[in-house]
């Protein structure tokens, strides 16, 4: 990739939308200590980062891009802590082009299924 081809990705949360749609939070206590997501960042065309503010259990977790499809790999930035999720796709991602990412399967590490 090139220096001039910066990916911008501009991302909402479930949590985001939910709140922006309801007067009331609408999460339970549990939900709300579930981790969160932070930030998604771009590696590269066909990598992605998810970084939540705690830790998660990514094993049976399923990431994926609209129109790319599953990721067929992924792998903890740091094993000890984590917060950080690396994720490859065999397809990359069109510059420009709008995608939806999304995950689904992925935990707490006591186990909760994050929304």
């Amino acid at each position: 990739m090139r220096r001039e081809d910066k990916i911008k990705l501009e991302y909402t949360s479930l949590k985001e939308t939910f709140n922006g749609t309801n007067s009331s939070s609408g999460w339970t206590e549990q939900e709300e200590q579930l981790p969160q997501l932070v930030e998604i960042e771009p590696l590269s065309l066909s990598i992605l980062r998810f970084t939540f503010d705690k830790a998660v259990e990514i094993k049976g977790a399923t990431f994926s891009i609209s129109e790319i499809g599953n990721a067929y790999q992924k792998s903890y930035l740091d094993e000890e802590t984590r917060l950080s999720v690396n994720v490859l796709f065999e397809k990359e991602m069109e510059l420009g082009k709008v995608y939806t990412i999304s995950y689904s399967g992925l935990k707490s590490v006591s186990g909760d299924i994050l929304p």
